[in-house]
């Protein structure tokens, strides 16, 4: 295995263990360690596995370590596939609703019994979801509807049609007074033949009235995520958009980070790191001034 289907190993044996309700000190280790293979280079996750060095990896532990050795050497992991096993299919299915992660599922599972999709549109229907803590009226009615446009929400959209709903909302977001600049990332700007979802990112100074704007479009089917700098929408059609804003000084890297993909990424950050730098969609600097600044 390489080290980006390690990492991508480790990253769902941490949702599998939130599913569980495991200990979060134990998920985010898996969490740490996926993130940690990503920022290595090919060769040094090779030279390291090889050695039995792992542990000299800060945040990568005995257990982590014997874990990834597996993997790399086998392509599986005995400890992955009985987790797999021990979780019921429905549950990780329902993680395909938008909205819906670990922690709500194990607590409808806990509470309710809800073990599939098919028993979650019951509850939902019932009204039995509303009235569990931390959920309520409005949660309720976000799950049903992703729940109903699954499909639609799930599938690829072919390039040109994302392109014609994207186009007018570059050209609308640039004409507002408070944007510097505004363009498509993602999936849609590297050309690719179909496109999951849109990704839009604005340089402005003020956000509000970028974030209203953006979400009160008239194609607008549902408003899933509001905050003070991103948003995210999906329209009648299906397509996810999702809108950050930045300070102009940070455009270019963001536009870069966003754009992607999370392989070209994963090796930018590689030679940066060779060249004593820290890349990130927040710019570039050297590594020490970095880590200096998440100290602060």
């Amino acid at each position: 295995m390489t080290r980006n289907d390690i990492a991508e190993v480790l990253s769902e044996i941490a949702t599998l263990l939130e599913l569980q309700g495991e200990n979060p000190f134990k998920v985010r280790a898996y969490q740490a360690g996926a993130r940690i293979l990503e920022n290595l280079d090919e060769s040094e996750v090779n030279r390291l596995v090889a050695a039995g060095e792992l542990e000299s990896v800060k945040g990568i532990g005995e257990a982590l370590a014997k874990k990834i050795t597996e993997l790399h050497a086998t392509g599986r992991l005995d400890f992955y596939e009985r987790l797999k096993a021990s979780i019921g299919p429905g549950l990780i299915e329902m993680l395909q609703i938008p909205g819906l992660g670990p922690k709500k599922i194990k607590v409808l599972h806990d509470r309710l019994g809800v073990a599939d999709i098919a028993a979650l549109a019951a509850a939902c229907a019932s009204g039995s979801v509303a009235a569990l803590d931390g959920f309520g009226e409005k949660t309720q009615e976000r799950i049903l509807t992703g729940i109903k446009n699954r499909d639609a929400y799930g599938r690829r959209h072919r390039w040109w049609e994302a392109a014609a709903v994207a186009e007018p909302i570059v050209a609308g977001l640039r004409s507002l007074p408070q944007v510097q600049r505004a363009e498509a990332a993602g999936s849609l700007r590297r050309g690719l033949e179909t496109v999951g979802d849109l990704d839009f990112l604005v340089a402005a100074a003020e956000s509000a009235p970028v974030i209203a704007w953006f979400t009160a479009l008239p194609q607008v089917k549902e408003v899933t995520a509001k905050g003070e700098t991103k948003a995210s929408v999906r329209f009648e059609n299906g397509l996810q958009a999702d809108l950050r804003v930045v300070p102009a000084e940070q455009f270019a890297f963001a536009l870069h980070h966003f754009t992607g993909s999370k392989d070209h990424n994963v090796q930018m950050r590689q030679r940066a790191l060779a060249r004593g730098l820290s890349l990130s969609e927040w710019g570039l600097a050297p590594r020490a001034a970095r880590r200096a600044s998440r100290r602060r």
